[in-house]
């Protein structure tokens, strides 16, 4: 991380205004390392003016600021920096094409190849890790409590309390560093993974309209009214998917959660699986991501259909290998 911490410092040195975008949807791992990079940036280069962009959406997970107000104009000679996105299409604000340059640092495949400066890594847990591992470089002294939180938070959300394959040592290093500021682990993981009893019961009802196809995927459909009955907003009700996880017969499992688009009722949908590579099935449906774990948006019921179909077909494909 040496080397994309010195590439970092000397494109961010030349610029006055800088601004960090996020993905659309966003998830812990997005938010964490936006207003990490927005907070340390602000803590190197106080004369900055260092600004976070996006519409605030709500997640589950710690309390991250508001997203600033941004003239279209201060994106003419910005820096932009954006974190954890893997196409230009997902970026949450798309006036980012008008800055002057683009720093992209991504833990996700490479399939887009916007941007002047890709700090990438596609063996990092989540991008929380890759900035954690930057950061200890340029920052010898311990993070600042916040910073520290954001980044913690990232890590503890995208690699499920440590529990995923692309967990390394390098993983562990980034927490060591970020316990160092003070932070309390156990305040975290609560704000991340305990519930409402609310959500329990929502929980409870996702996991007996699960449906169940012979191939091996369970997936499960959450309309409007299921949002209205338990009140909870589109964007987290997806992060639920984790109450389909850990049961020996599901191979790939999913959550579609109904939305409204300009009067149309679509989909969004994350996917997830054990060992069959579904990325490549969502990026054909309006999404993409990592080899097992992926987001679709805006599709109709159909294509939920066919998305269906396409990975039992992949299921079925594996087993024959």
């Amino acid at each position: 991380m040496i080397k994309f911490a010195d590439q970092f410092l000397s494109v961010v040195k030349d610029y006055e205004t800088i601004i960090v975008f996020r993905h659309i949807n966003p998830d812990n791992d997005a938010l964490g390392s936006q207003w990490a990079t927005v907070s340390f940036l602000r803590l190197l280069f106080p004369k900055k003016q260092i600004l976070g962009a996006g519409l605030h959406q709500i997640v589950k997970g710690i309390d991250y600021p508001p997203s600033d107000q941004i003239e279209d104009y201060q994106f003419t000679n910005a820096l932009g920096i954006i974190c954890d996105t893997a196409n230009h299409e997902r970026v949450d604000d798309q006036r980012f094409s008008q800055c002057k340059s683009i720093i992209r640092i991504d833990h996700h495949p490479i399939h887009d190849l916007f941007g002047d400066v890709l700090l990438i890594n596609e063996q990092s847990s989540s991008t929380c890790e890759i900035l954690a591992l930057m950061f200890k470089h340029i920052y010898i002294d311990p993070l600042p409590k916040q910073v520290a939180q954001y980044l913690m938070a990232g890590i503890l959300s995208d690699t499920i309390m440590f529990s995923i394959p692309s967990v390394s040592s390098k993983t562990f290093q980034a927490a060591s560093y970020l316990t160092q500021s003070e932070i309390k682990l156990s305040d975290i993981h609560a704000s991340l993974f305990h519930y409402s009893e609310n959500e329990f019961v929502f929980i409870n009802e996702l996991r007996s309209n699960i449906k169940r196809s012979p191939c091996g995927l369970a997936y499960v459909v959450v309309n409007r009214a299921m949002l209205e009955k338990h009140n909870m907003h589109p964007n987290k009700a997806k992060e639920y998917i984790f109450a389909l996880s850990q049961v020996k017969e599901f191979k790939v499992w999913a959550i579609f959660i109904e939305i409204e688009v300009e009067g149309k009722s679509l989909y969004n949908g994350s996917l997830r699986s054990q060992s069959v590579v579904v990325n490549n099935i969502a990026n054909r449906f309006n999404g993409g991501g990592h080899p097992l774990a992926a987001a679709v948006k805006h599709l109709t019921l159909y294509q939920v259909t066919e998305l269906i179909e396409e990975c039992c077909q992949k299921i079925i494909s594996e087993e024959v290998k």
